[in-house]
């Protein structure tokens, strides 16, 4: 049975067999100790840490090679948008209001892991200059690594599969599994901001097109 890590930042209130997702083992740990497995990793993100904020902890998590593939979920104070917003500006793949929900965690998981799972296991996808290891989780560009977080990845694949065809941000959200969320299509901006600086890295730049008022394109002719 595959292992997915869950790293808190403070006590949950549950234990682990509470919010396992069917097909898979879970192992709750403190995020300041645990050392994560070769499997999946979701990290719960307190909004407010001892000595720094969770947007400031978020981004280097994202700068860590251990976890810069890891599912983050920032737990807001408030249900705000603005304060969702920075969340995911900062590099966290969802928000939820603190405290932890172990149903809710639940849910998400068993939505997005076997998605993830598949994506895993999906092969390649070779467009041209671009390649896109669903085994490894790496993309390529001309044979470039891009430095994609796991979020991102999945929306170049998205991409990929869809090449030259236009994509609303509804339809970029549902292909990201995150459609029951409180996403605009400002956060979607944001996605694409970042995968476009990761494609421009490798000398891709501009091939994410913006379709105003419709959406965008992976443009690969």
């Amino acid at each position: 049975m595959p292992t997915v890590d869950l790293l808190v930042t403070s006590p949950p209130g549950f234990a682990a067999q509470d919010v396992a997702p069917d097909g898979f083992e879970l192992r709750l740990g403190r995020l300041d100790r645990a050392v994560p497995g070769d499997g999946p990793v979701w990290i719960a993100l307190d909004w407010e840490l001892e000595g720094e904020t969770g947007l400031d902890r978020c981004k280097a998590l994202r700068a860590d090679p251990r976890y810069v593939r890891a599912h983050i979920v920032m737990l807001l104070p408030e249900n705000s948008l603005d304060d969702a917003r920075a969340a995911l500006a900062a590099g966290a793949n969802d928000a939820m209001l603190a405290p932890l929900d172990p149903d809710k965690l639940r849910e998400q998981m068993e939505k997005l892991l076997p998605q993830q799972a598949q994506s895993a296991h999906g092969g390649r996808l070779q467009y041209g200059p671009l390649l896109v290891d669903c085994d490894a989780i790496q993309a390529r560009w001309n044979g470039t690594l891009l430095q994609l977080p796991l979020n991102e990845f999945r929306l170049l694949y998205f991409l990929g599969c869809n090449a030259n065809r236009v994509l609303s941000r509804n339809e970029l959200i549902a292909g990201l599994g995150k459609d029951d969320q409180p996403i605009d299509e400002r956060t979607v901006d944001v996605w694409v901001a970042r995968l476009r600086r990761a494609l421009a890295q490798a000398g891709a730049e501009g091939v994410v097109r913006t379709v105003r008022p419709l959406g965008y394109v992976l443009d690969l002719d």
